[in-house]
């Protein structure tokens, strides 16, 4: 707060400062100080004070004004010393100064630069327009109820012809205006015999001609009612005095004064005879309580923040802190020891309560406009007296985000919708098969769904787009996590059987239609989820509590744990994805999509994670939202299906059977014959060799031919490649043993997995394979067979396979065969893949018929009827 107070007492007939005023200047700091120290504990943030001298003139008042502007307003630092960087002080308001006049000329500055100015004495009527003086109120009342109340007292003692002298200037002029208009009323009984205005600097000479012309008027009035400042007051006294002191005969005035004399003391010093019997209005000010003690206990030494105070000391007590060399030894020159008292004819200024009432006004007005605050959607003016309404703002769709977001949710759309087409346009085809083609169809709905809650989301805020914005997303994704969970969770299901003995229960829910059932079922609790959350917390639109009160933002008023609660399904779909992923990592490449799912889950995962975190801390969470979205649905759209759209447009040769079905080879090898048989001879010249070792393929089909005689004991190992196309055998492990023991049966199994004795499985099925030949196989060609399992169904069609295999192998051997000279085989091949194979050899006694030699024949290609179908699965093929 800037204060101005008449620190100083005007030089009479200049605009100069003279000396320390103690009632007006000092005690009215120290009133001013001591307020804003007790204010500070009842306000919400600090309050200061800055006091400035205005020695009661209009020019330095003005002086001083500017010099608030400048720090204030202008925030210009403005330092005479070098180095110095003086603090500017941020005035919001200006209490004083105490002349009408001077008031008026503050006034008119301040209200340029929109300053409110609080008036403690200026009480001229004009200061009542709002219109011309915007920016002023006062604690005091007009000099019009002034004018008022020395009507009624006019009437009171009936003194109807009356003289009414005035100060130049707007106090006295505007003062002797009010009253002129009262008593220039029908029903008032007071004439004005004679009226004159004075300057205030005039000199004495102009004041006893004033009093003189009075006197001179035929008809003298005796009663001056004198409108005027108290130096102005006193002058008149003087005057009146010297004419007295001069004639003898001239008689004194009844006079009446105005608020400006009041009870002041320094008016009527050495006056008293003069001002005797006189009248004064004086503004009810009652006494301050605890000021008088509070002031009394002041001194140079506790009172260093009132920078007039020591001058005041000296002036007051007539003595000096600082005396020269010089003058010590002078007895006239009294030091001051500080211990002197105030108390000692002490005269309280009768203004000191509207003093604590213009700054008591400005501090709480602060706090009122801090906390009285206007209300949502409204917003103060530029006076901060009233409130408007705020326009309301929604999402442009012009803004950059926006337009990223929708462009890329566009894009998506389309991209989708072009896979899609695809799909259909190539849904026989084993690269459209190999995804399991239903629940792709559900994951490309699911991510168009997602790509499509954008427009919902940048939509203007309403009902039906909250509505959408709530329900859509968490059940969207949940059609596309539910889906993956599914896949992953149904390969992870058939890697656990594939690792089982091979007589295995058939592991269930792994068709197409249980998939569908589960993927729904899945889909229906998020739905759950979400319809118990909108039904606790119904969407709607509000402003966003972010952009408050300043700006009216609509958006869609959810709390963010009602919006992410539903989400929290859709994390556990993902991170039950993830582990399934994790635990099918290492199946071998294109087994339904293990290592792409994979992928897929590890990079949502992480979308996910960044989403949560991006919706609770930002602001604009429409466009977060968005582009999490966007994101998300991206991810297994490229991951998943776009290494499908490459093979289909852009490799359409590898679009074949062969590059999607990955098998595991079973090589069964006979005999206990100890002669060799080589049948190099027999190979054919129009193929090669289908094994294959690491990850390198081949498009050919291996066959392995064994024969024995059985006499002999000896085993005969030979293999011969015939030309039929099949799929490639990843995993495929070559080998074949000899027997020790003539009369021995040996038999090999070249499996991936886990060594386990077989012994009793072995008899078992030797067993059913001699009920099976008399039943169903009649005596044929010894021939050897490879015998191929298709990963889907492991642990049921593994054994079943298994068993029929063995049961033809049985036939085979035991067939007709032609004797052929023993042959010493080559040293047995032994290839090695990883992961490594397992060899189990079980040795029983012989079945076979005497040795003897055979010579073997091409297989006959299998004949796809009734008996042995082709059981076709999307992605999966058995052979019976």
């Amino acid at each position: 707060i800037g204060a101005l107070f008449p620190v100083h007492r005007q030089i009479a007939g200049s605009e100069s400062c003279g000396e320390i005023w103690e009632q007006y200047g000092i005690q009215r700091t120290e009133m001013a100080l001591r307020t804003v120290r007790e204010l500070q504990d009842q306000l919400p943030f600090r309050l200061g004070i800055s006091v400035r001298d205005s020695c009661w003139t209009e020019r330095i008042a003005m002086e001083q004004t500017i010099a608030f502007l400048r720090e204030g307003v202008a925030q210009c630092s403005c330092c005479q010393t070098p180095g110095c960087n003086k603090k500017s002080v941020p005035v919001v308001a200006i209490v004083g100064p105490g002349k009408s006049s001077a008031t008026i000329a503050v006034q008119n500055l301040l209200q340029v630069f929109r300053i409110p100015q609080i008036g403690y004495s200026a009480t001229t009527p004009d200061l009542s327009d709002k219109e011309q003086f915007g920016y002023f109120m006062r604690v005091v009342p007009s000099d019009v109820w002034q004018a008022q109340a020395i009507n009624r007292l006019l009437h009171h003692y009936n003194w109807t012809y009356i003289a009414v002298l005035y100060s130049a200037g707007n106090y006295g002029e505007k003062g002797f205006e009010a009253l002129e208009r009262l008593l220039n009323q029908k029903n008032s009984l007071v004439c004005v015999a004679y009226s004159q205005k004075i300057k205030s600097l005039a000199g004495e000479a102009e004041y006893r001609n004033v009093l003189k012309s009075l006197s001179s008027q035929k008809s003298r009035p005796q009663v001056v009612v004198c409108f005027c400042e108290g130096l102005t007051v006193r002058n008149f006294f003087q005057a009146q005095k010297h004419l007295i002191n001069r004639n003898k005969n001239f008689k004194r005035f009844q006079w009446i004064g105005s608020d400006s004399w009041a009870d002041r003391n320094d008016v009527v010093t050495g006056l008293e005879d003069e001002a005797e019997g006189s009248f004064s209005i004086r503004i009810h000010a009652p006494k301050v309580p605890g000021f008088r003690e509070y002031y009394s206990r002041l001194n140079p030494e506790n009172n260093t923040m009132n920078p007039w105070f020591r001058e005041f000391w000296q002036q007051k007590f007539g003595c000096q802190f600082a005396v020269s060399k010089e003058d010590k030894n002078n007895e006239n020159i009294r030091i001051c020891t500080g211990n002197e008292d105030l108390d000692k004819e002490y005269k309280e200024d009768p203004k000191l309560s509207q003093v604590i009432n213009s700054i008591s006004v400005v501090a709480f007005g602060l706090k009122a406009m801090y906390q009285d605050r206007c209300r949502i959607g409204y917003w103060p003016d530029a006076t901060r007296s009233s409130c408007h309404a705020l326009p309301h703002e929604t999402i442009s769709w012009s803004s950059f985000g926006s337009i990223l977001a929708l462009i890329l949710a566009t894009v998506g759309m389309i991209t989708t919708t072009l896979t899609t087409i695809i799909f259909l346009k190539h849904n026989s085809t084993p690269v459209v098969k190999s995804t399991t083609r239903e629940l792709s169809y559900i994951i490309l709905s699911g991510i168009m769904t997602c790509y499509a809650v954008t427009f919902s989301i940048l939509a203007k805020p309403s009902s039906i787009s909250c509505f959408l914005t709530r329900i859509i997303p968490p059940i969207a994704f949940s059609i596309v996590y539910s889906a993956l969970l599914t896949k992953t969770n149904r390969i992870a299901r058939i890697l656990a059987g594939s690792k089982k003995r091979i007589l295995t229960k058939k592991p269930r829910f792994l068709s197409t239609f249980s998939q569908v059932v589960i993927t729904w079922i899945l889909v229906g609790i998020q739905c759950v989820i979400v319809a118990v959350g909108v039904l606790q917390e119904w969407p709607s639109a509000g402003f966003s509590p972010h952009y408050l009160p300043s700006r009216l933002v609509l958006v869609c008023s959810t709390s963010s744990g009602s919006f992410l609660t539903p989400f929290m399904w859709n994390l556990l779909l993902i991170s039950l994805c993830t582990l399934y992923a994790v635990k099918t990592r290492n199946l071998p490449e294109n087994f339904n999509e293990a290592k792409f799912i994979g992928f897929t889950m590890y990079c949502t995962l992480v979308v996910w994670i960044a989403f949560v975190v991006l919706h609770m801390g930002t602001v604009n969470k429409a466009l977060t939202m968005s582009f999490s979205f966007s994101l998300s649905a991206s991810i297994p759209l490229l991951l998943l299906f776009f290494p499908k759209l490459y093979i289909i447009i852009l490799h359409p040769e590898k679009n074949v059977r062969a590059s999607y079905t990955t098998t595991k080879l079973i090589r069964c090898h006979f005999g206990n014959s100890q002669g060799a048989f080589d049948s190099k001879h027999l190979s054919s010249k129009t193929t090669r060799a289908s094994v294959q070792s690491g990850s390198v393929r081949s498009s050919t089909k291996s066959s392995s031919l064994a024969g024995g005689a059985a006499g002999a004991g000896i085993t005969r190992t030979s293999s011969v490649h015939v030309p039929v196309v099949t799929k490639a055998t990843p995993g495929l492990v070559d080998c074949s043993t000899q027997t020790e023991d003539a009369g021995k049966f040996a038999r090999t199994f070249s499996i991936v997995g886990k060594k386990k004795p077989i012994d009793e499985d072995v008899a078992q099925l030797v067993e059913a394979c001699r009920r099976y030949q008399d039943e169903k196989i009649g005596a044929t060609t010894a021939t050897n067979l490879l015998l191929e399992e298709a990963e889907d169904e492991v642990g049921t069609m593994l054994a079943d396979s298994i068993g029929n295999s063995v049961r033809t192998v049985l036939s085979t051997v035991t067939g007709g065969v032609r004797p052929t000279p023993a042959v010493k085989p080559p040293p047995p091949k032994r290839h090695t893949l990883s992961p490594p194979s397992v060899e189990v050899v079980v040795n029983t006694p012989s079945m076979l018929s005497p040795p003897q030699a055979f010579v073997p024949k091409p297989p006959r290609a299998r004949q796809r009827d009734r008996k042995s179908p082709i059981i076709e699965e999307d992605g999966f093929e058995e052979v019976c």
